[in-house]
């Protein structure tokens, strides 16, 4: 069972943000397509975090050792403090025949910098300044052809590694400049709510993500097609957040009729 929490000293979200973009179309013949900058930057006051920790389930305040209650283990919305998320999102795409062919493609990269304005996270696995659960880089791709009858595409995407989880799952400080109680409180408290993490997390921490997802369709007349995907071509490994493992490679087919 997972408890939750409330939090009576919870404060809204205050927060602006703003982007510049260029958008550009073009064409070389028969291909066209455009490209897409953007510069974006986004400030919150007072971000809200959904926390797991140790509380007192009287007062909802994390747990002391002067209190007299028994501790709960927990999930509770809290208030992390004011950041900064500022980035750079790249896109092209191009369309075009060859042929009884039409070939479509796309790409797009993304740079994100989410930290906070004013000090360091106390919380986070590493000394990383970068917010936790996110990842700085990410590029997708997506390309596909078409006949009249057959389609087929992959879809593409590449993160770079996440660089901070909770430290109550991970600590992975240097040990010779923390306090060894500490990452014995850590490390005993990871392996009893999720046992084998704290082990993955050191061993995976510093892998980016790759994977491949295919699709190939059948139109059979302008009323029934078929499909058949491939999800996770290379059956890789990905955990967004502690206890979330994506699912492994999986085969889908997908018919659709139209009246």
């Amino acid at each position: 069972m997972v408890n939750i929490l409330p939090n009576p000293r919870l404060l809204p979200e205050t927060g602006w943000s703003t982007e510049l973009g260029i958008k550009q179309g073009y064409r070389f013949g028969k291909w066209r397509g455009f490209a897409d900058l953007a510069l974006f930057n986004q400030d919150i006051n007072n971000m809200m975090e959904f926390t797991f920790g140790v509380f007192n389930p009287v007062t909802y305040m994390p747990f002391q050792p002067t209190d007299t209650v028994i501790p709960v283990f927990a999930f509770q919305s809290q208030n992390y403090g004011d950041v900064r998320i500022t980035g750079a999102d790249l896109s092209a795409s191009i369309a075009g025949k060859v042929g009884n062919y039409m070939i479509m493609g796309m790409v797009g990269y993304t740079y994100t910098y989410p930290v906070p304005k004013f000090g360091t996270d106390t919380t986070a696995s590493s000394l990383s300044p970068i917010l936790k659960y996110r990842n700085r880089h990410s590029i997708k791709a997506d390309i596909g052809v078409e006949t009249k009858r057959i389609t087929f595409g992959a879809n593409i995407i590449w993160r770079s590694a996440m660089e901070n989880v909770d430290r109550l799952f991970c600590d992975e400080r240097d040990p010779e400049t923390v306090n060894l109680t500490d990452i014995a409180f850590y490390q005993f408290f990871s392996q009893t709510i999720l046992p084998g993490y704290w082990n993955y997390r050191i061993e995976n921490a510093k892998k980016n993500y790759f994977n491949i997802d295919l699709r190939f369709g059948f139109n059979f007349n302008k009323y029934l097609s078929a499909n058949f995907i491939v999800k996770n071509l290379l059956n890789a490994e990905y955990v967004g957040r502690p206890g979330d493992m994506h699912a492994p490679r999986r085969y889908e087919i997908l018919i659709s009729a139209h009246f």
